[in-house]
């Protein structure tokens, strides 16, 4: 029985120094793209709805959630990779060389391949417990990236980057693996 999974990355943010990393916010076009993306969300007939409990996640869902009367059960382990400690200005020499090596990882963080078994892990547990419903899951970029990464070796650091906010996948799961609908896309509005 196959099961539908949706990844969704958040909407636009705002990354800030004096807020911790879950509690940043959506930016007013973060906001703006959350309400567009109910009624789009609305098409897919989504029987589950799932979220990091990082705000940006939550808020991005939350305009769906309203609409379709879906509950947003919160999984800590859908949250975004702990990458460094506290906010840093150069992010993507840390992220490319966290890329280029998915056992480096900074003290007190988490490395690439820990927060893909993390993922994958967490996903697979809720794909398993609702077989044959659809899903959608508000996550981040860091996070989903390397779930995608687990199914395609080539998705690297130059195709992380280039994921959008927000941003949807399709992955079906079936036999207990997972595949990557390359088919499906998705066009922000």
């Amino acid at each position: 029985m196959k099961t539908i999974v949706y990844l969704l990355r958040h909407a636009e943010s705002v990354p800030s120094r004096e807020l911790a990393h879950g509690d940043w916010p959506l930016s007013s076009r973060g906001q703006q793209q959350a309400a567009q993306l109910a009624d789009y969300l609305n098409t897919l007939k989504v029987d589950q709805l799932f979220s990091s409990p990082f705000k940006r996640a939550m808020d991005t869902v939350t305009p769906f959630a309203n609409s379709s009367s879906l509950k947003i059960a919160q999984i800590a382990d859908l949250r975004e990779r702990k990458l460094t400690e506290g906010f840093v200005d150069n992010i993507w020499e840390v992220m490319d060389r966290a890329w280029h090596d998915l056992a480096f990882r900074l003290p007190n963080c988490e490395s690439g391949f820990e927060c893909q078994q993390r993922i994958v892990n967490a996903v697979k547990h809720l794909a398993n417990e609702h077989r044959g419903e659809t899903l959608l899951i508000s996550s981040h970029g860091n996070a989903i990236g390397l779930f995608l990464h687990s199914m395609d070796a080539t998705f690297g650091i130059a195709e992380m980057r280039s994921m959008r906010m927000p941003d949807l996948f399709r992955i079906n799961y079936e036999d207990e693996s997972f595949s990557w609908d390359r088919g499906f896309t998705y066009s922000q509005m």
